[in-house]
């Protein structure tokens, strides 16, 4: 086990996406020279939202804000 840490301040719209470098290198011949990444996808939750759109039948799931569009300013 190894730690590690890094810090900074990104801006991402509801939903945008962040590319992060992972301190993580498989063994293997096969992954020599391979760089990990982690993309995270975050979203602002609001129950308020939330309770209206299961009231409407619809719900939110992590699905769906994987498989919805990139907001435009993160391209």
């Amino acid at each position: 086990l190894r730690r590690s840490s890094r810090s900074g301040t990104v801006n991402l719209p509801d939903g945008g996406a962040l590319l992060m470098p992972v301190d993580y290198h498989p063994a293997g011949k096969q992954n020599e020279g391979k760089l990990w990444v982690l993309v995270a996808r975050p979203f602002i939750w609001i129950e308020a939202e939330e309770a209206e759109r299961r009231d409407a039948g619809r719900e939110t799931s992590p699905e769906d804000v994987w498989d919805s569009p990139v907001p435009k300013e993160d391209e």
